[in-house]
């Protein structure tokens, strides 16, 4: 493990997790920050800009879209909106449900709006955050963050694309979830662009709870042993992950509000035999599925480890786990075992 302190960060839907890490510290001596999300925050902005009926100029860059309902909110209100040219088109690509009534494209914000600056890292925040703590702000950040992109057909084409590929070419060995400089897949933006002002590597947020996952003991060790499914339940999404022997077989993806816990323990229970066809998640509304031929000496991946905020949604599924540190979230664990892993730690 690098020497150096990292500013690791969890960004979710709701909030960002933060841990300052210092590799001579045990993790709960370290300092850690719970913060609302930054699509949060925009969201806060819009809004407070749309009571005052002041005019609306958006700057920067991809973030996530928890903002989107404030900002057609405004659009609908009758309200000025002025958009920078990259960042209008950083918004089609991303959220291509934007309206364009009353948006006027500039490189400047005009006189008397409200300038709100997109996206999920910005150095001078943190840097104003640590430096008001005494701390000083590290070389570089490692961030994980919900990936998304551009692709022909949706984002959850987008998203399996990006499994397959990881499954594939990959081979589904879990060090390359971690996206180093240059490595991030070109339909990635909102990756790409975090990288580009976090100067660090990144992750996709689920993939970041499965590193997480994978460095726990318990399940590290069952999963030698025999296969094992790793559930990460969130707020919006459900991701499944087949594990044996320190590689990934398989990947599922549902949006959790369709599910229900009988529907979820059917999928799971055709999806560890190898039998779901991912147009079968697809035409329920999910995202789908994509497999390896399962290894028979795997066993079925019977035994499951739940983690994520709606894991109590879905009693009976299987095991729910916590990080052995209340310092860090999963996802952190998951990033600093990422770098390990790269590193041959």
């Amino acid at each position: 493990m690098e020497k150096e302190c990292i500013l690791c960060l969890d960004i979710g839907g709701e909030t960002q997790h933060a841990l300052l890490y210092a590799p001579e510290r045990e993790w709960g001596g370290c300092p850690a920050f719970t913060l609302p999300s930054p699509e949060k925050c925009a969201a806060k902005r819009i809004r407070d800009a749309a009571a005052k009926r002041r005019p609306l100029y958006l700057s920067g860059c991809s973030m996530g879209g928890a903002f989107m309902d404030a900002l057609q909110e405004y659009i609908r209100s009758g309200l000025d909106v002025t958009v920078a040219p990259r960042t209008a088109e950083a918004l089609y690509s991303e959220h291509g449900r934007l309206p364009d009534m009353g948006m006027t494209l500039s490189g400047e914000c005009p006189k008397g709006a409200e300038c709100v600056e997109l996206g999920d890292f910005d150095p001078v925040f943190w840097r104003n955050i640590l430096g008001n703590a005494g701390f000083a702000m590290p070389r570089r950040a490692v961030v994980a963050a919900r990936a998304h992109g551009g692709h022909a057909s949706g984002e959850g084409e987008g998203r399996m694309q990006m499994w397959r590929d990881f499954l594939c070419r990959d081979h589904g060995e879990p060090a390359t979830l971690l996206y180093y400089n240059g490595a991030v897949p070109k339909n990635l933006t909102r990756l790409r662009m975090i990288q580009e002002r976090s100067n660090g590597p990144v992750a996709d947020a689920d993939a970041a709870v499965l590193l997480g996952a994978l460095s726990m003991q318990e399940l590290s060790e069952r999963s030698w042993r025999e296969g094992v499914t790793v559930l990460n339940a969130g707020d919006r999404h459900t991701v499944a992950f087949l594990v044996y022997q320190g590689r990934v077989w398989g990947v599922y993806e549902q949006h959790t509000q369709l599910l229900t816990t009988e529907l979820l323990q059917r999928n799971l229970e055709e999806f560890r035999l190898g039998w779901l066809p991912d147009e079968v998640v697809r035409n329920a509304g999910g995202h789908g599925c994509a497999l390896l031929e399962l290894p028979p000496e795997a066993e079925g991946f019977r035994p499951t480890f739940v983690f994520g905020p709606r894991g109590a949604a879905f009693p009976g599924i299987g095991k729910r786990l916590q990080p052995g540190d209340g310092a860090a979230s999963i996802g952190i664990c998951g990033l600093l075992y990422g770098i390990r892993l790269r590193q041959g730690a």
